[in-house]
């Protein structure tokens, strides 16, 4: 696996470095079957863990903005990634004219797919026939419930 993202080290006040180059040695894959998993959480604290921009929407810090709402576990002496960073998995078989399918990223605490990445251009996934009956009885529901309030205010 190749790996590279831009590390930055965000202060207690929220300042931070600029980014620099760095080849995330701490990522790690595992492949199981089909299942890639791709995490750098391998024990002792957080380190090149991927964040969002600052509080000024930006990844430079000499535009003046701060992580001021960050985390305590991401702050002083763990570096961190700014924004994004580049994963190149090789695995068996897989080649240019492969699918990719029911693909998650697990990102903070969501499940979500990641904006600009040729995962994102896949087709959304079909709802599951029981997801769509739960929400048709809501709506059955309500309409009944709509009904049978205007038959009321109409009797009165």
């Amino acid at each position: 696996m190749t790996k590279s993202g831009l590390v930055t080290t965000i202060s207690g006040s929220g300042a931070y470095t600029a980014g620099t180059s760095d080849p995330l040695t701490r990522w790690e894959a595992n492949e199981a079957g089909s299942t890639i998993l791709l995490t750098t959480l391998s024990g002792g604290n957080p380190d090149r863990l991927i964040i969002g921009p600052d509080s000024l929407g930006n990844f430079n810090p000499t535009l003046g903005g701060l992580f001021d709402n960050a985390n305590a576990s991401i702050i002083g002496d763990n570096p961190t990634i700014l924004g994004s960073a580049t994963f190149v998995i090789t695995a068996t078989g897989v080649t240019t004219s492969s699918t990719l399918s029911n693909v998650v990223f697990g990102v903070g605490t969501a499940n979500e797919t990641i904006p600009g990445t040729k995962i994102s251009e896949l087709p959304p996934p079909t709802p599951e026939p029981a997801s769509l009956a739960i929400w048709g009885l809501g709506a059955l529901g309500c309409a009944i419930a709509g009904y049978r309030r205007r038959k009321t205010l109409l009797a009165n």
